[in-house]
């Protein structure tokens, strides 16, 4: 193919440079993830939405949030669940329902029990946080009772 035109030789160059970066596969390795899946309770009573929070020393960290029951199930992007293989530092937080609902957190009238508010102070950050879990294999069913 014969391109005489300055610019549509230009426009043809960039075209091709850019579909030899997109086609071209990095080679990097998947990433590998484990099935991290679990229960959160604050002194034996299920816990409703909380964040948790998976933080490895290296790499993305994974979060779920917890239903009624205090399940959840980690999760490393939007579509896929895990988390990376090694030590994490494990910290929550509150996700409010409404608006109204983080209004009033923002007042000082927390709808949380105070167990779950002190739980929520004492777990809160990554750097603060004196919980940890190793995950070298799938966890179907971890517990987390935070007291």
């Amino acid at each position: 193919m014969v391109i005489d035109h300055p610019r549509l030789r230009g426009a043809f160059a960039c075209l091709m440079g850019l579909s030899l970066l997109v086609g071209c596969s990095s080679g990097e390795k998947p990433i590998k993830l484990h099935r991290v899946a679990g229960s959160l309770t604050v002194a034996g009573k299920p816990a409703a939405n909380i964040i948790v929070h998976f933080e490895p020393a290296k790499g993305r960290p994974s979060t779920g949030i917890t239903d009624d029951k205090g399940n959840f199930e980690m999760r490393y992007e939007k579509d896929r669940a895990g988390v990376l293989p090694g030590e994490h530092k494990v910290w929550i937080e509150y996700r409010p329902t409404s608006p109204a609902e983080e209004m009033a957190i923002r007042e000082g009238k927390s709808p949380l029990t105070p167990e779950v508010q002190a739980a929520l102070q004492k777990y809160d950050s990554a750097k603060t946080t004196s919980l940890s879990q190793t995950v070298n294999e799938d966890k179907k069913d971890l517990k987390l009772d935070l007291q």
